[in-house]
């Protein structure tokens, strides 16, 4: 018999209760403390807070792998939570509630929540694999690799096991390093394949894992181990964890190994869209104000619309309308054409050109003076592109949204750099923009993306991309 794991929200349901116990606590000693409140605000605010926090650590799935990932991204996830905690809580107060409270009140809520969960998470986690490795009810397993893998096969269960797995041997297929009887990383080779039903008449064990990612699982020493009690697991792929790319799914009835260019959990595909939508908001306020200031110069120089529309290709080949600032001049597209013959991007698959004299305010000579340079060099003109982010035509971060004859030319391996809705800024903007002339590169750096693609890789991406701005790094 094998019990499954939990899984879903109430897998990690402690660490759960654990952001919910520190948010709480922190609300109690600096919000109520030191604030005038009636019983109906009190009591009305924390299950806000209570309830807006697990929902939160649930959708957003903020504890997945708490148990392996490092110390600086279990920092900044403290901070993602609380401060996503602590802010819903102040705005209910606030508009809701009618109970107010001081700005330094609130950062203080903040910090020292992100601070308290930080730590705590820190300490529980010691806690938990220090109480697991001397949980005296380990189980006991054996392992089935081959000589390409069986180093890093015992070295990645000995560190994720947290000491409730016993290796009490090793088998290898068609081994032509080592022999039966030879010692691995401290464990022995224990026997054949074929021969491990036989052994285990005499050598009791709980489970058999094995790692097999090119070769196919023997079949009849699968149903012999099963018959005999024997629980086993099959990795399907030991780069899995690594890809993202695959899950065993049920689809039409049918039990499906499932593979794409990059597999997401639900959870995540809503943080990201709740991302999105509320850096849509902040950044579609922001168009409306400098519409105001910047929507008059570029109708002074260049007397027409102050927004430029061009179909782009986006999700999945979905075709819809990229608005910018216009940052050239109306007769731009007629005039590509003419200048094909300065594209730095050798291959054609994209058109970029330094000095570019179809920008505003550009000299003859593609002279860089005027509103047009100014709003590219600051990536002022991206900025009604929050409205799509809104709309849900694109994303803050994602992949170059092409435009249609760049479409026309992709082959197979660029097309899947489509797979996700087109961003604002991604690798690409972020890594030297049109410093970047090869489009392969560019491709690499999409691909890079779509297979690193998470929350707080989006973050990290969006920081560097407000840095590069106020720089003005990488536009031409």
């Amino acid at each position: 018999m094998y019990k499954k794991r939990k899984t879903g929200w109430v897998e990690h349901f402690d660490f759960k209760l654990l952001d919910v116990f520190v948010l709480l606590s922190m609300f109690f000693v600096i919000i109520v403390k030191h604030s005038t409140f009636s019983l109906a605000q009190l009591i009305s605010s924390a299950v806000v807070l209570v309830l807006f926090e697990l929902l939160f650590d649930i959708m957003a799935d903020i504890n997945i792998d708490v148990m392996y990932r490092g110390v600086l991204k279990e920092f900044a996830l403290s901070v993602i939570n609380m401060g996503f905690g602590s802010g819903v809580v102040l705005l209910y107060m606030t508009y809701v509630a009618k109970w107010y409270t001081t700005t330094e009140l609130a950062w203080y809520f903040f910090l020292s929540s992100a601070g308290l969960d930080y730590i705590a998470k820190i300490v529980y986690k010691e806690l938990v694999k220090k109480g697991l490795s001397l949980y005296n009810n380990k189980r006991k397993m054996i392992l089935i690799g081959t000589d390409d893998n069986i180093i890093d096969f015992v070295k990645h269960i000995e560190r994720y096991s947290f000491g409730q797995i016993e290796i009490t041997g090793i088998v290898l297929i068609e081994s032509e390093k080592y022999k039966v009887g030879d010692t691995i990383m401290g464990y022995e080779f224990i026997c054949k394949i074929d021969d491990l039903p036989d052994y285990l008449l005499k050598q009791w064990i709980d489970e058999v894992l094995m790692n097999l990612p090119s070769r196919r699982a023997p079949r009849d020493v699968i149903a012999k181990l099963t018959e005999m009690g024997i629980t086993t697991h099959r990795i399907i792929d030991f780069s899995m964890q690594e890809d993202n790319n695959k899950m065993v799914e049920i689809f039409a009835g049918y039990t499906c190994l499932t593979e794409s260019v990059r597999i997401m959990q639900s959870t995540s595909f809503f943080a990201k869209r709740a991302m999105d939508i509320a850096g849509g908001l902040v950044g579609s306020l922001i168009t409306i104000v400098l519409t105001i200031f910047i929507g008059p110069l570029i109708f002074i120089t260049d007397p027409g619309p102050i927004f430029f529309k061009q179909k782009r290709i986006g999700k999945g080949g979905r075709v819809f309308n990229m608005v910018k600032f216009r940052s050239m001049y109306k007769d731009a597209e007629a005039r590509k054409a003419e200048l094909m013959k300065h594209n730095t991007v050798s291959d054609g698959m994209m058109f970029k050109m330094d000095n570019d004299p179809r920008i505003l305010g550009s000299g003859p000579d593609g002279t860089r003076k005027g509103i047009g340079w100014f709003i590219r060099k600051f990536s002022i003109d991206e900025f009604p592109q929050f409205f799509q982010v809104l709309m849900g035509d694109m994303s803050l971060v994602g992949t170059r949204p092409p435009t249609l004859d760049e479409w026309e030319k992709y082959g197979s391996s660029h097309r899947a750099r489509m797979a996700i809705r087109p961003g604002i800024t991604g690798m690409w903007q972020t890594s030297g923009r049109s410093d970047i002339t090869d489009f392969e590169e560019v491709i690499r750096l999409d691909m890079e993306y779509i297979k690193n693609m998470d929350i707080w890789f989006d973050i990290k991406l969006i920081a560097k991309t407000v840095k590069d701005q106020f720089r003005g790094a990488g536009a031409k």
